[in-house]
């Protein structure tokens, strides 16, 4: 009877794993799908799943994971998960002083999950602090919607919406804020005036991030919190994760441009997209991906280009041309 007895537990505890797991990839699923961030670092706090949605998100391979649990009990419970997973590194567990600032640098999160159930889930004011500009926060909300939605729209967060259809699940997108800059251009803009004009920008205090080689840091153009250098490495500009390289033929070619290194490729950059030239051919790629948008055969070889306004200024040996990157004319 014992041998029963212990058999039924064993199969209970582990249909109880697989629901857990399951439940974990239809959230993970419904996060990425309505953030739309392909790469990054995703925080979860309080959520007490065992680490189920953790270890679903760091499965894509595109994300780092941290879980944060107040109880140790959880914490242990969700480090064993991931270990019987083999993903603990890609994601991991710690415990987490409920009294204490989060353990994050300003604007550092992409992906911030809370589960707002709980009496020490951080507060907002916090979660906003933690939080890159265009990262996505999801809070489980329970019964406490209408005073968060208060709460959020307080802190300046206008447009909250529902991940399910019953509501038990809000998130929002944080805003870029408006004295934040832009570096589009080598040289800043299409002016090659080499001065920014961010308001937010001070002497620096400490290291951010590192990455290197040094040599390899040319031409860098950034834009929606993403660095684009190199020939062509993209990183989160807020805390240095990669996103995605590819290795491009001969740029832009005029060889006399400012911060020029060989083998690197000029760029230019405006909203998700960047524009680079790969041995002879114009083309826009997914700022988050790297993917292939759209191609510009009617440019030519390219030895220079600028964005303005919906244009691309592209310049050759011989001639100048504009085209309009949504008729592509």
């Amino acid at each position: 009877m014992k041998r029963v007895w212990v058999s039924l537990i064993a199969v209970f505890a582990i249909c109880a794993t697989l629901h857990g797991q399951a439940q974990g990839q239809t959230l993970g699923q419904q996060i990425l799908e309505a953030s739309n961030i392909p790469a990054g670092l995703c925080v979860i706090d309080g959520l007490g799943d065992s680490g189920a949605l953790a270890g679903n998100i760091a499965a894509t391979g595109k994300f780092v994971v941290q879980q944060l649990e107040t109880d140790a009990t959880q914490v242990k419970s969700a480090q064993d998960a991931l270990h019987a997973r083999e993903l603990y590194g890609a994601a991991s567990v710690d415990i987490r002083d409920s009294k204490a600032p989060l353990p994050y640098a300003e604007n550092l999160v992409n992906i911030y999950v809370a589960n707002c159930e709980t009496d020490s889930v951080a507060p907002i004011s916090e979660i906003l602090r933690v939080t890159r500009p265009l990262g996505f926060v999801f809070l489980k909300v329970g019964g406490q919607s209408r005073a968060l939605k208060t709460e959020l729209k307080n802190a300046g967060i206008e447009e909250i919406k529902k991940l399910d259809s019953n509501g038990s699940w809000l998130f929002f997108e944080k805003p870029w804020p408006e004295e934040m800059d832009e570096w589009n251009h080598p040289r800043h803009s299409p002016s090659n005036n080499a001065v920014s004009t961010d308001e937010l920008v001070a002497p620096p205090r400490r290291i951010r991030w590192v990455t290197g080689p040094l040599g390899v840091m040319s031409d860098l153009v950034s834009a929606r919190g993403r660095n684009f250098y190199g020939d062509v490495v993209a990183r989160d500009a807020f805390n240095g994760l990669p996103l995605w390289d590819k290795k491009m033929g001969q740029g832009f070619g005029n060889a006399a441009t400012y911060h020029f290194n060989p083998g690197s490729v000029r760029a230019v950059a405006d909203g998700d997209r960047l524009y680079v030239v790969d041995n002879g051919l114009l083309q826009a790629v997914d700022g988050g991906t790297g993917e292939v948008l759209q191609t510009y055969p009617e440019a030519g070889w390219p030895t220079d280009g600028y964005f303005v306004d919906v244009s691309l200024v592209i310049v050759d040996s011989g001639s100048v041309r504009v085209i309009d990157v949504e008729t592509v004319k």
